[in-house]
């Protein structure tokens, strides 16, 4: 089977290093471009050529330098040209000029740019959609009209949020503006946390998995003969009082406690500091997929 990997970010990357090493298909990177320009002596560049991302040259990976760009539509369906299965990493106009490519390239699966909560939970409008709702919804059109399959990775929060430096710190959710370390619920660092609460009055609950158990999970789930609309997994479930207790231990504040702020919903989403987050506190599935098992390397915060 030959895949494509839309992305080249931390969490492509640990796709693609599961792929690589678990699987024996065959594995393609569709990269943008960076410009290496070729310069005269005299210091005036004579002419700029798109190269791969050095970090993946470096892994050997094999990259095709794509554009997503309008203009480019028939040369990045003509690059997918065989490939049987595409991983999305990239969101908005990109994945849906990503779509259409494959839609017209004849691509048989296609795994959407998910890889949070379950999109049913989320509002509408989500001010965080970037493009995925509209992904979604192209993805059913193209299955109902050309059986092509799709499939949302639903793994909850990245464990790798609450890590020091955040996402931002491992490549991951360079372009979401929410990947630093503290963006979201707890600090660990500076010691803070926002605990939202339901209309139950009760803490919510969180699921979380790694970036290293994303990627084992998408590798095993290429083998499954069919792919349903969603795909879940997650390392640990818990709810989020649960998850200050585990950074006090991790900071050891045995006699002391975070500062942690009471807040419902609304007030977590809106406030300046979290005007960006992603819905992923709601209750997920507490389910594991048994199409494809796994057994997670990570249970607890890293």
């Amino acid at each position: 089977m030959r895949v494509a990997i839309a992305g080249s970010n931390g969490l492509a990357c640990s796709i693609a290093d599961a792929i690589s090493t678990t699987t024996y298909h065959q594995m393609i990177i569709l990269s943008r471009a960076v410009s290496m320009s070729i310069t005269h002596r005299t210091g005036v560049d004579l002419l700029t050529l798109p190269q791969p991302k050095p970090h993946l040259d470096a892994k050997g990976y094999q990259v095709v330098v794509v554009s997503y760009a309008d203009t480019h539509r028939q040369d990045l369906a003509f690059k997918l040209a065989g490939v049987n299965t595409l991983v999305s990493v990239v969101s908005g106009p990109a994945q849906l000029a990503l779509i259409e490519a494959a839609a017209q390239a004849g691509i048989r699966r296609f795994a959407p740019a998910e890889f949070e909560g379950q999109a049913a939970l989320r509002p509408q409008p989500d001010a965080l959609d970037r493009g995925k709702h509209a992904a979604l919804n192209r993805l059913r059109h193209y299955s109902q009209t050309r059986g092509m399959q799709y499939t949302s990775f639903v793994c909850g929060v990245l464990y790798e949020r609450f890590s020091p430096g955040g996402m931002y710190a491992r490549n991951i959710g360079l372009r979401s503006g929410i990947g630093a370390e503290g963006d979201y619920l707890v600090h660990i660092s500076q010691k803070k946390a926002q605990i939202p609460y339901g209309t139950n009055g009760q803490p919510g609950i969180i699921c979380m998995t790694s970036a290293e158990d994303v990627g084992k999970f998408v590798a095993l789930a290429l083998s499954l003969p069919q792919w349903p609309p969603e795909l879940r997994m997650r390392g640990d479930r818990m709810n989020i009082s649960q998850l200050v207790n585990i950074a006090e231990t991790v900071r050891g504040m045995k006699d002391r406690h975070l500062c942690a702020k009471r807040a419902n919903p609304q007030q977590v989403l809106l406030s300046r500091k979290y005007n960006t987050l992603p819905n992923t506190w709601h209750r997920p599935s507490s389910k594991h997929v048994h199409q494809a098992r796994y057994r997670p390397s990570s249970e607890r915060l890293p």
